[in-house]
């Protein structure tokens, strides 16, 4: 799986703000990332490409966790399938380089779903998204979500929203098994 930082800068006075506010600015700091993620998400899948729609459906956005350093905060985005990663560099694979037994298999499954020809020549393709749709959406926002996420932190903290900065809460859902086992 490939990792993408995005470092945050426009935010002083929020950030000030935050540091004089505790837990109550820290909540609405929090907030503030995971909806700048939500928008961030929300873009990308405009354009991911559809097929099934199982990669569209596995993205995610992770509630605000403390981050390496003492006042940093982290929220986590992406897509859930093990070929996301293909899909959104663009690399294909051939069907004609892989083993004769997959190839088989392959062109049935492709059958059954109607989405192969008789002759196993082609199969169903998205006509909409491409490579490329969650850096693209990135992209757009790189420059903005600075102010976005200050905007937004000053919003939430006057209104008392905010999400609850959690460093207990399990990384992921295997994670989660194993604390829940352990209880």
């Amino acid at each position: 799986m490939s990792k993408s930082m995005i470092q945050i800068s426009g935010m002083k006075k929020a950030l000030a703000m935050v540091d004089k506010a505790g837990p109550k600015g820290q909540a609405a700091l929090a907030g503030a990332m995971y909806s700048a993620a939500l928008e961030v998400m929300r873009e990308s899948v405009k354009n991911t490409p559809v097929v099934t729609g199982r990669l569209r459906n596995s993205h995610f956005v992770t509630v605000p966790r403390p981050g390496k350093g003492s006042s940093k905060l982290q929220v986590r985005f992406g897509y859930g399938v093990k070929y996301a990663f293909r899909v959104h560099e663009g690399i294909t694979v051939k069907v004609r380089d892989m083993p004769k037994s997959q190839q088989a298999a392959f062109w049935a499954r492709m059958k059954d779903k109607g989405w192969a020809t008789a002759d196993g020549v082609s199969w169903r393709k998205s006509d909409q998204g491409g490579a490329k749709f969650l850096e693209r959406a990135i992209d757009k926002y790189r420059r903005k979500v600075g102010r976005i996420i200050a905007r937004l932190t000053f919003r939430n903290f006057e209104r008392g929203y905010g999400v609850r900065v959690d460093s207990g809460m399990p990384r992921n859902e295997e994670a989660g098994r194993r604390k829940a086992e352990t209880l």
